[in-house]
């Protein structure tokens, strides 16, 4: 018996959805203090701020504002981090235990690294 198309694509879309139940519930019970980096777009679009970060970056003159950052991150960016870190969990973050990254793949990169290789291979230094 050859499955139907519909529940082919049920049987794809099951864990997408899975992940959006979750992810509304989680929204729901954290409230204003959810940041959801789930998707790349927030549900309202940009916020003004982030506009006049933009339009402040494009009017400097400085050559390279918009460049990425270090790898790991700027040490103020990084000590902000760790200070509302500490401030909402309660635990205490040192701005060292902060990676920023300059995009989602090295962020992807430093999380494998994170949690090992291939099974048996252990965490990577």
């Amino acid at each position: 018996m050859i499955p139907s198309l519909d529940s082919a694509v049920e049987a794809f879309l099951a864990p997408q959805e899975r992940f959006e139940e979750l992810r509304r519930t989680w929204a729901f019970r954290a409230g204003r203090k959810l940041c959801d980096l789930s998707y790349a777009n927030p549900y309202d679009g940009p916020s003004p701020e982030a506009f006049a970060a933009l339009r402040a970056t494009l009017d400097s003159a400085e050559g390279l504002d918009l460049q990425y950052t270090p790898y790991g991150g700027a040490t103020i960016p990084r000590r902000l981090v760790a200070d509302r870190l500490e401030e909402t969990h309660g635990l205490p973050f040192h701005w060292r235990d902060v990676v920023l990254t300059p995009g989602a793949m090295a962020a992807l990169a430093v999380a494998f690294r994170a949690f090992g290789g291939p099974p048996g291979e252990g965490a990577r230094s």
